[in-house]
């Protein structure tokens, strides 16, 4: 009897151990994913900050030439990124209005016209 005793005790103290490493791995958890959504949260507000400085200063409503010296590195950045945004939207759009003069071409003959810019967008998610 006494050697069931200490199987079922140590059974029970395996199961306690478990329990609690359970509960201690669900908070855990529990709590990395609120600190990551703290962390996407705190980006966000970055962000609105960010934008909400480059309006005030496209509108004039910032005269401080100190700070916007100091932050003239971001805001070239900024519009350079601008810049590449419009220059790929164009592309877009011409690829799509070449894709409407191929389905005509292919319409018209019963041929197919592969494009090399076609291979070039084939990873991208177009709107």
């Amino acid at each position: 009897m006494n050697t069931l005793d200490e199987i079922s005790k140590s059974l029970k103290d395996l199961y306690r151990r478990i329990s609690v490493s359970g509960r201690r791995t669900a908070t855990v958890t529990r709590l990395r994913m609120e600190l990551a959504g703290l962390d996407r949260k705190r980006r966000e507000t970055y962000a609105l900050l960010g934008e909400r400085l480059v309006e005030l200063k496209r509108t004039g409503r910032i005269s401080d030439a100190g700070l916007l010296a100091l932050l003239e590195e971001e805001f070239e950045s900024l519009e350079r990124l601008r810049k590449r945004i419009q220059e790929t939207m164009d592309s877009i759009q011409e690829l799509n209005l070449q894709e409407t003069g191929t389905d005509e071409y292919e319409e018209e003959t019963g041929e197919e016209i592969i494009s090399e810019s076609e291979n070039l967008l084939d990873s991208f998610d177009v709107l």
